[in-house]
């Protein structure tokens, strides 16, 4: 009995003496976290603007990125993000779907023959100045709906850029621009798509400080055949 006893004593202590196995560290997948939307649209003949993705939780860990957006194609395109880190643990991949449609501004879409009239009011001149200036402009889809790109627009002496892009509603056209002369409530702009919406008219009103001349222009914008 004595020896049986020792014999279960000695078989207690060899298993408490054995190395226990590791537990293995829990394994947590990196995650992709998308930058916009999951879904979304595009339009025919503007750039499409890729938002990218991040990895959750990591500052500056670069994404694998595999597809494209064709926007001179209407379609639906797949933009793949993919990540593996560094221990190699890899990343669920996420998909952006984008759809690729139509711009409603895109019957714009084109080369114009412009006639600008401007009227300059000289502070302390006694007569206005009239002059008529023909140029070239072009027209693209802009990113938004509605909206369209717009090469150049002239005002007084010079050329400007309308931004952001000018955007259409009805037969009403909202445009903006930018001109180190202006001062709030000095410029203004008004646009007018003709009833055959192959033609459209811009008048605007700007004020030049040096010297003081005060500007009514009217851009008249006609495509090309």
């Amino acid at each position: 009995m004595k020896s049986y006893i020792i014999f279960l004593i000695v078989i207690v202590a060899s298993l408490f003496s054995c190395e226990q196995p590791e537990i293995p560290t829990k394994i947590i997948p990196p995650v992709i976290v998308l930058n916009g939307n999951k879904i979304d649209t595009a339009y025919l003949n503007s750039s499409y603007d890729d938002r990218g993705a991040i990895i959750e939780k990591s500052g500056n860990a670069s994404v694998n990125v595999t597809g494209s957006v064709n926007t001179a194609l209407s379609g639906i395109y797949y933009v793949d993000y993919d990540y593996t880190d560094t221990s190699g643990n890899t990343a669920a991949t996420v998909t952006r779907t984008v759809h690729v449609v139509e711009n409603k501004c895109a019957f714009l879409n084109g080369g114009y023959d412009v006639v600008c009239t401007c009227i300059a009011i000289v502070t302390g001149a006694p007569n206005a100045t009239i002059t008529t200036t023909n140029y070239t402009a072009n027209v693209a889809g802009a990113m938004d709906n509605n909206s369209f790109e717009l090469s150049s627009m002239k005002i007084g002496s010079g050329y400007v850029v309308p931004f952001p892009a000018p955007s259409i509603n009805g037969n009403s056209i909202t445009v903006n621009f930018w001109d180190r002369d202006c001062i709030p409530g000095s410029c203004s702009t008004t646009g007018t798509l003709s009833v055959t919406k192959n033609t459209f008219t811009i008048e605007s009103l700007a004020y030049q400080f040096s010297p003081a001349v005060r500007y009514r222009c009217k851009n008249v914008y006609t495509k090309q055949l």
